[in-house]
This record gives C-alpha cells, structure tokens and sequence, in this order.
C-alpha cells in the first residue's frame, strides 16, 4: 500500500529529497505551505515514520525559488545541517534537515528571484548612488514616500524616509523603538504632519490632502482603538460608514471580515466582554473591513495568542492576493518570513536595506559565532573569521559557524572558566538585521539544555563546553 509519500510522487524542480527514512527515495514537492508530519495533510504526510510528531515542521515559501523552515513545536526537535533550530530558519539548495528517522535534502535547481513587478531585483541600500533609479515609479505605488522628514524640537525622528510599496505588495517594516516607525506610519495616516517630504496614498498627497488620502487607507495601530460599548457588529459598522460604505457592500465586508477573523459568533456582544485575543482580531478587522488600497498595520499580534496570530497573518496574505498593498510593522520575524513580506530596514530615521528576504540573504549571508564572557572579552583571532569585540562579547563574523566555534572553543585555554554563553548564528532575517546594525532585532529563544549543543557541535568543539556551566544557544 503507497503513501502519501511515496515514490511514485512526481520530480518536481523545487522539491525535499527523502534520503533517508522509511520513504528514501522520493520526494515531496514544495509550494506556499508545506506541513511535515506522520499525520498531516498533503504531500508532507509520512506516516511510515513513527518518531515524527503529528505535526512536525513547516517549509514556507517566502517569494519563488526562496524557503524558510520552522519546527512545529515538535516532540524530537526539528535539525537544519546537524544543529536544532530555535526559529524559522531560510533553506538554501542542498541543506539537509533530519525530522525523526528521515533526512530531507532540499533541491533548488534556479536560484530563487522574488515574481511580481514589486519584488526588487538588487538590494537597495542607503546612500548607493542607484538607489533611485530601482525604486519604484509614483504611478506604479500604492504607498509612494520620499525625503519624509519629521522633527521634535532639536530631536530629528525621520531623516528622509524613502518607500514604496506596490499593489499586492506586503512591506515589512522593522527597526528597533525609537527608529521613527511609528512616526512614520502616523505621516503616512495623517495623524501627524510631515516636515518635509512627499508621500503620495493611491495618489493622493497626504501632506496637503490628509483627509482625502486617509479615504484609500486603513490603519491599525498598536493600541487597541475599539468602543468597547458597542456591539462587535456595530464596531466594525461603524469604522464600514465611516469610509463611506453602505448598504450591502458593507454588510457584505462585515460578514466577511467577521467569518476571517472568527468572530460571527461574538456579533451581538459588546467589545468590551471580549477576550484578549478577540479583542486584538476585532481590533485589526476594523481596519481591513472597508478594504482600503492601502492597510497599515503596527505590531498587529502583539501579545496574541497563535489562532489570533494565524487568523490575522491569514487575513493579510488574502489581501495581498487581492492586491492590496500592506505595510506590516511587527516585532516578530517569523510572521515576515511567513506572509512572504518584502523588508525595509528603519534605523535611525532612515531606511537603510530594502529588498525581499531572499536578496538580503543572497547580499548578506554571512554567519557568526558569539561568546559572552564574565568581564571583558579576550582578543582571539580565528583563521578565516573577522572578529570584534564588544565589552564581555566576541563576535567572529565566517562562512562556517560551527566550524569556527569548535576552532575558537579550543583556544581559550586558561579563559574558558569565564565563558558564559555561546551562540551560533546562521543566516536568518534576524541575523540580516544584527549584520546591518550590530544589533539584535528579536529576543533570543530560550537555551536549550547543554546535551543538544554537544550533539550539535564538530567533536572538537565538545570537550571545551563539558562541565562549563556554559549557556549555549543557536540563531
């Protein structure tokens, strides 16, 4: 009897090879959303191996030809190249992943280039000098800034803000507190005037037409904007008449937002006896329910339970698919990689990278090894490794993290009594951001046990971390 996973499968071009296991041999095509697992659904299913988990893993395709790989919370962990993930994780041609008893190899045959007239092909970077010219034209951008300037007394939040973002296009917005995100956005809304600069809505200026051009945009900022005394249905109404809609098209839109987003069943109850979760739902619904050109969304799941995260995230992709442009501020990664989004890097006040993830990858790929010390960190030079110090932390920047790491475990010598914590960090789009600014965007997973870091590591490497006490963690 054949499996969902069996040989008979066809070869596709993108596609995870079963080198292992009990369905070696064939192959499981790739495509948006893949589940691995002894019991899901799809092509991914492989219930002849039973030290998979039920749901195991996920590959997410990112643009065409790019992939990134997250663990389902499984019971044996999901590997990437012999070490654990601790998040999503981007694929590239011939990496091997081990779930339970199989060993997948990933093929991609052509080089992935992110599909649709907005999908950049060179990364955009601040200050090159062709920046300009790889933009994208005014009449072809929903969302079109340029130069946006704004300043607080002697403080200068935006220092010239330049994006666009095109029809069907989700732009991740990322920086640090205190980048000018929100204030930008607030530009972009109208709720705060710009000092300077350009910013055109479906092609209306929001700099001298606010209110016209809030007319082709919603907008959902991080606190809560509900009335809590209204009815769930009325809620969403009342933001429905408030952008003009009446009648059927808005009974309609409500209807629709409400089965989204799960919440038909809290129609007649007041927002206030909501859930958290529920809250949060009808919160960002109230902002896509007249389905605006353009939707702006800041940190959207931020505190969410995971159906309210999936339910928004799925949302999103619809109208993405329907080809509205969404700019998508969060401080969650995988929601980026997961929604296929486009990133602009905010630092400072500027965009400084803009691109898909699959480009930034491609541009900065480089991995690293981190170790934390007690006091100041010893100067060690690594064959092979560009290193920088940092108070108690060393940062060796190469193309083999693991390999360094074991080399540089083995110098310490007399100085490994202070080390700390040790960390490898493969290219991921949290790993972009800290190449870009030497800073961390997200806050690192939990260490797992020192047990998994042995396993993980070249042989040479585990002697050194044996009854160090050593924390030890993988990006």
């Amino acid at each position: 009897m054949s499996t969902p996973a069996s040989g008979s499968r066809a070869m596709l071009g993108e596609a995870l090879r079963v080198i292992d296991g009990p369905e070696a041999g064939s192959e499981i095509p790739l495509g948006r959303n893949v589940a691995i697992g002894r019991a899901v659904e799809g092509p991914g299913n492989l219930p002849g191996d039973h030290e998979l988990s039920r749901s195991h893993a996920r590959i997410v395709m990112l643009a065409p030809g790019s992939y990134a790989l997250e663990d389902l919370d499984s019971t044996n962990g999901t590997y990437l190249n012999g070490w654990r993930i601790p998040s999503s994780q981007l694929l590239s041609t011939g990496d091997r992943i081990q779930l339970g008893g199989t060993v997948l190899q990933v093929v991609l045959p052509q080089a992935g280039q992110a599909s649709g007239a907005h999908r950049r092909r060179q990364v955009i970077l601040a200050g090159a000098t062709d920046a300009e010219a790889l933009r994208t034209p005014k009449a072809q951008a929903t969302l079109y800034a340029s130069g946006v300037r704004k300043s607080y007394g002697s403080v200068d939040v935006l220092k010239g803000v330049d994006l666009e973002i095109e029809p069907g296009e989700v732009a991740g917005l990322l920086g640090h507190n205190g980048a000018g995100k929100t204030t930008f956005v607030s530009c972009v809304a109208g709720l705060r005037r710009a000092d300077a600069g350009t910013i055109l809505v479906d092609g209306v200026d929001a700099v001298k037409e606010p209110l016209k051009a809030r007319r082709h945009l919603g907008i959902a900022p991080q606190d809560l904007g509900i009335y809590p005394t209204l009815t769930v249905r009325r809620n969403l109404e009342l933001f429905s008449e408030l952008a003009g809609l009446r009648g059927r098209e808005m009974a309609s839109n409500v209807e629709e937002v409400g089965e989204a987003l799960s919440l038909t069943p809290k129609f007649d109850a007041h927002a206030g006896t909501l859930s958290g979760g529920q809250q949060r739902r009808l919160h960002t619904g109230m902002a896509m329910v007249y389905k605006a050109p353009l939707l702006i969304l800041d940190e959207p799941t931020v505190g969410a339970d995971i159906r309210t995260r999936q339910e928004i995230l799925d949302v999103v992709r619809k109208l993405a698919d329907e080809g509205h442009a969404i700019c998508y501020s969060t401080h969650y990664l995988p929601e980026i990689e997961a929604l296929g989004a486009s990133v602009a890097l905010l630092q400072g006040g500027e965009i400084i990278a803009r691109g898909s993830i699959a480009e930034l990858v491609t541009k900065f790929s480089k991995q690293a090894v981190e170790l934390t010390f007690e006091g100041t960190a010893p100067d060690i030079a690594v064959r092979g490794g560009e290193t920088k110090l940092e108070g108690s932390r060393l940062r060796i920047t190469t193309d083999n993290a693991a390999e360094t790491a074991a080399a540089v475990l083995g110098q310490l010598g007399a100085q490994a009594i202070r080390l700390r914590n040790v960390e490898l960090v493969r290219p991921s789009l949290d790993a972009i951001y800290l190449t870009l600014t030497e800073q961390r965007y997200s806050e690192q997973p939990a260490a797992r046990g020192d047990s998994d870091a042995a396993q993980e590591l070249p042989a040479a490497a585990v002697g050194a971390l044996q009854n160090s006490g050593v924390n030890f963690k993988r990006l």
